[in-house]
């Protein structure tokens, strides 16, 4: 679900939640995370792609930063700093290495044919994509994430509350996180289509 909302709100996580995350991606900023330090980044951000494996470009990856612990990144968020616009705040139940191995089995989706693609979870451009697609994600791909909220620029603030299914409470948990950067959820060809126009799936390395 899709709603208005406003900068307190998305600066205070329900009790369900307790837990508040930016998220953001390395690739979106011109500078890449340097960007993010020149701002005066008070906090070191965990890299989703730092496993051992994609270490290399895990600086242009999806990172998350506690917001609670950064005076900066919140005084950033509720000026509207430009380099905000491609951020979201992710209200979960999750703590920070929780949700560090939630985005580490999500960042890469299978599409039909067994094909992988990159989903860029840190950026707003793509989780607003997502949120046009709410209802059709398999079960438990937002299991834990109660809200996400992201900027506009003219300083609106948009609310995505991920529609859980009854699966998404399955007790069950082997499948949503990971310590390695593994694809564990297919997307289907409607969802695919909800989320781009475009059909060629043979060439596609990100959503």
């Amino acid at each position: 679900m899709l709603q208005s909302s406003t900068v307190s709100e998305s600066l205070q996580p329900p009790p369900s939640a307790e837990q508040m995350f930016l998220v953001f991606d390395g690739a979106c900023s011109k500078r890449g995370l340097r960007s993010w330090y020149e701002l005066g980044l008070d906090v070191c951000p965990l890299m989703v792609l730092r496993d051992g494996v994609y270490d290399g470009v895990s600086a242009l990856g999806p990172m998350i930063a506690d917001l609670r612990a950064s005076a900066v990144l919140t005084a950033l968020w509720e000026n509207n700093h430009p380099i905000m616009r491609r951020a979201a705040v992710y209200h979960t139940s999750y703590d920070g290495i929780s949700l560090l191995d939630f985005l580490r089995a999500r960042v890469q989706v299978i599409m039909p044919g067994e094909l992988s693609a990159w989903l860029r979870l840190g950026d707003a451009r793509v989780v607003s994509k997502l949120a046009e697609a709410d209802g059709r994600f398999p079960p438990q791909f937002w299991s834990g994430v109660d809200s996400i909220f992201f900027q506009s620029e003219t300083a609106s603030i948009t609310r995505y509350q991920p529609t859980r299914a009854s699966e998404d409470y399955a007790s069950d948990e082997r499948g949503l996180f990971s310590q390695k950067v593994v694809p564990r959820f297919h997307f289907g060809s409607d969802l695919l289509s909800a989320l781009d126009s475009s059909n060629d799936l043979k060439h596609r390395e990100v959503l």
